[in-house]
């Protein structure tokens, strides 16, 4: 059975619909649950294209916790992802660095190093 099987992936629409990304996303609750651990997030795609999958969610969790990981601080982060223009772009930045931190150290309960890596090289292959 591949890592990815052994992950349990659930979602519900969301009651909090503001912040989105765009106007066409839509806020799904995410619940993923491995070895007897849960994670419950957020998570948002344009339902006209796709419905949360698995796969989708799991990539974007792995992939946040990535950018977190390879931070060498906040303030990088914030230059990195393009957050430096103004007061609100970087509330945003810090806003999204604190939600990456978070994510990176959900998985990091849930999961060993080698699983995440065999989940996000399954979804890649």
């Amino acid at each position: 059975m591949s890592m990815l099987e052994k992950v349990n992936f659930n979602y519900d629409f969301s009651m909090n619909q503001e912040n989105l990304f765009t106007p066409a996303h839509t806020k799904f609750d995410v619940t993923i649950e491995y070895n007897g651990m849960c994670y419950v997030t957020e998570y948002q795609c344009n339902t006209q294209y796709t419905e949360p999958t698995k796969e989708d969610v799991m990539e974007c969790l792995i992939l946040d916790a990535m950018s977190y990981e390879d931070a060498a601080d906040v303030e990088s982060f914030v230059f990195d992802f393009g957050y430096a223009d103004n007061k609100e772009s970087l509330r945003r930045g810090f806003a999204a660095y604190e939600a990456c931190k978070k994510t990176y150290e959900a998985l990091h309960i849930m999961f060993t190093d080698d699983e995440i890596y065999a989940i996000s090289d399954e979804i890649n292959d």
